[in-house]
């Protein structure tokens, strides 16, 4: 089973070596949160899933062909003043 994972915002710092998306061949059943453990993107920095467009919990399970995007907070910057 082959699925693809996409990091966006700051996440793709876990994936550096990989330009941000990762490919993964699972030899069994997996969940999004196990997939994103085995790439070493830390569950507490993950804002949102998304699995093949729509919005998951970690808890999902994956099928072979998913394509996972995750994605952390957004955070705010400073503030221009005119």
């Amino acid at each position: 089973m082959r699925v693809t994972v996409k990091a966006h915002g700051d996440l793709p710092r876990f994936l550096r070596q990989r330009g941000g998306k990762a490919e993964l061949d699972l030899d069994g059943p997996m969940k999004v949160r196990e997939a994103l453990g085995r790439l070493g993107i830390p569950l507490d920095e993950v804002w949102r899933v998304s699995l093949n467009g729509q919005l998951v919990s970690e808890e999902q399970p994956l099928q072979d062909g998913d394509e996972v995007r995750v994605f952390s907070a957004v955070t705010g910057g400073a503030h221009a003043t005119g």
